[in-house]
């Protein structure tokens, strides 16, 4: 159908024939589906009508006024209250309605407590690949994976942020930090020229990375089971797994290639570390023996969910310094 209106403001109905199927008599005119219409009379501003796809009058409504809201339905005022109305325009509710809100923009905002763990653990897991993860892979010396940085920015550093790796969902954010096995950049100084020569250090070489989860739901023991889970289902075979220091620890291993999580009770943080077991055989020995596969989670109401970073994530730290070589450029006058 078409709904015109005429050069005296009155609207009617045609078909695409261009066909005059209703005549231009009402002040207001809407299609209401099943061939039905909603009109108003002209000059009655308190008569309306519901026709039918030839223009005779099915039912007259007796309403002051008729509003329409998508979400709702049609709301008629008869006398100082409205009525919510069903599909026949007949009256659907008992109780008197003294005003309506027109507007749909929200007053409040409520926000649902899910978290979908499962899916953040595999969208983690699934960045780890055979020897590295994404593009970056283990034992890349540092000129291959800076690509695209300035080696001044990185002297006398070991550490660098992957922001290329970083994810951001509903309600979690995944941080991933490069470690090397050296300094990444080092400089020469020309005693002449009076000027420093940057370069990438060609014995440093990429060891392993750090993953943090900070979530706004608290992660601990289900978060902690969902990597392990995501884990196994990407082909990582469980090399032990357990408690350490109170907090949930396991170590998984694929090839040459070992994962470590660490998850604290009642924390919105995780962390995980991906590393060469050939680079760093001594932290695989060493954190097998710091797992308990008996032992007890600390569930001490002190981490709450505030915690920022477990001890576990600083010996991961110390850990990988222990095969840091730190090479300093010394500057003679």
């Amino acid at each position: 159908y078409i709904l015109f209106l005429n050069d005296d403001g009155l609207y009617g109905v045609g078909d695409m024939e261009g066909e005059i199927i209703i005549r231009p008599k009402y002040s207001y005119l809407e299609f209401l589906g099943d061939d039905e219409f909603l009109a108003q009379k002209e000059g009655e501003s308190d008569t309306y009508v519901l026709l039918d796809k030839n223009g005779e009058v099915k039912k007259e409504l007796d309403y002051k006024e008729i509003l329409y809201l998508e979400e709702f339905g049609y709301f008629a005022k008869d006398g100082r209250t409205y009525s919510l109305l069903n599909d026949k325009l007949e009256s659907k509710c008992k109780e008197d309605i003294y005003e309506i809100a027109l507007s749909k923009s929200p007053s409040y905002q409520v926000s649902t407590d899910y978290f979908d763990v499962s899916g953040v653990a595999n969208s983690i897991v699934g960045m780890i690949g055979a020897d590295g993860m994404d593009n970056y892979r283990l034992g890349a010396t540092a000129n291959q994976v800076m690509s695209g940085k300035e080696p001044s920015d990185y002297t006398y550093k070991s550490e660098c942020v992957f922001e290329d790796l970083a994810q951001q969902g509903f309600r979690y954010n995944v941080s991933v930090k490069g470690v090397f096995t050296a300094n990444i950049a080092n400089y020469d100084y020309d005693l002449y020229s009076y000027n420093y020569n940057y370069y990438w250090n060609p014995n440093s070489k990429l060891g392993g990375f750090m993953i943090n989860v900070s979530s706004e739901s608290e992660w601990g023991e289900n978060g902690f089971k969902a990597l392990k889970s995501s884990l196994a289902s990407a082909g990582f075979k469980e090399k032990k797994s357990g408690v350490a220091d109170g907090d949930y620890a396991a170590l998984y291993e694929k090839g040459n290639e070992m994962v470590a999580i660490k998850a604290t009770p009642k924390s919105t943080d995780c962390y995980l570390l991906v590393y060469s077991n050939s680079m760093y055989p001594s932290y695989t020995s060493q954190l097998s023996q710091a797992i308990d596969p008996n032992g007890k989670v600390n569930e001490s109401d002190s981490y709450g969910n505030t915690i920022s970073k477990p001890e576990y994530y600083e010996d991961i730290n110390s850990i990988v310094a222990d095969t840091v070589v730190v090479e300093e450029a010394v500057e003679v006058d």
